[in-house]
């Protein structure tokens, strides 16, 4: 995993963390990789320094290095992800067809939620659907 510090045109700054390297380039060339503020696409890499562990501060527990969010900001993701999922249809992987109906005005627009591919979503996105992805939970219990 890597983290970035990104920048949409507006300035917006912000980080996200992705695969790898060459996982960042192929969803910023694709367009989805957008700014949480303003939800423009036009992201880039930002200046950052890197991290340099030093031995005389590192933790000893794997659970702490390895979790990249504070606790607050991890039950806040887990909320939103439970209400998305409380207060919406749960369409499964008819999610991209079900927007695309959407869409075209096929049928009445709705709240879903569901798994499409990226190549889905892009076409989804590249028509003006007002989706975004959710963030996956991982419990904390499964990284100790």
């Amino acid at each position: 995993m890597i983290k970035y510090a990104l920048q949409c045109v507006h300035d917006h700054g912000f980080e996200a963390w992705f695969a790898d390297s060459e996982a960042y380039e192929i969803q910023a060339k694709k367009g989805l990789i957008n700014c949480p503020l303003c939800n423009d696409t036009r992201v880039a890499k930002a200046i950052m320094a890197p991290y340099v562990a030093r031995k005389d501060t590192q933790k000893n527990s794997i659970r702490e290095a390895a979790d990249p969010l504070p606790d607050k900001a991890f039950a806040l993701a887990k909320e939103m992800v439970e209400w998305v999922k409380k207060n919406s249809e749960d369409v499964g992987w008819q999610f991209a067809n079900e927007a695309q109906k959407m869409l075209e005005g096929e049928t009445k627009s709705r709240p879903i939620h569901g798994q499409a591919t990226t190549e889905d979503i892009v076409d989804l996105v590249d028509k003006g659907a007002p989706i975004m992805p959710l963030p996956t939970i991982v419990p904390k219990n499964s990284l100790s």
